[in-house]
């Protein structure tokens, strides 16, 4: 029962993310990756911290990531940036959805049971 309203709110929770509007988006991935570019520290830090409620987000929600060991914050943002980079053409999306699809496919992201 409890894994049925996990999946129900993950899957409320992307399709939220993928119908809603530009303007409602705190982030946009352009907007996430020109923070995350940004040498001002203030804005690497709002880059990394929004990655990191992400991620958090993600585990929260219950999923498992790579689980022989814990990626470190360095190695969560390079790959939201590599993924941010490599996708140009997805950068008006919701950041939040983009770090998702990121971290599901660099760090073997499972729906846990």
């Amino acid at each position: 029962m409890r894994i049925a309203v996990k999946w129900r709110v993950t899957v409320c929770l992307l399709a939220c993310t993928l119908s809603t509007p530009a303007s409602a988006y705190f982030y946009t991935g352009s907007q996430l990756l020109a923070l995350c570019e940004s040498s001002e520290s203030f804005e690497d830090g709002l880059c990394v911290g929004a990655i990191l409620g992400h991620y958090d987000m993600l585990l929260a929600l219950g999923y498992s990531c790579r689980n022989d060991r814990l990626p470190t914050r360095q190695q969560i943002r390079e790959v939201v940036v590599k993924y941010l980079k490599n996708n140009p053409a997805k950068l008006s999306g919701r950041a939040a959805t983009l770090t998702y699809f990121a971290l599901l496919s660099a760090f073997d992201c499972k729906f846990s049971q």
